[in-house]
């Protein structure tokens, strides 16, 4: 499950950067860094 998961994740991801989407490299840069996800992960 996981693996599939994490597949799925890989495909988008590649899929949405082929597009060259400009607005998203400051949100890709975003959720790229660990500080981001630490709030997430504790509220979990």
């Amino acid at each position: 499950m996981l693996e599939n998961l994490i597949e799925w994740d890989k495909k988008f991801l590649i899929w949405l950067n082929s597009h060259h989407a400009d607005w998203l490299d400051p949100v890709m840069y975003l959720i790229t860094h660990t500080a981001f996800w630490i709030p997430l992960i504790m509220a979990f």
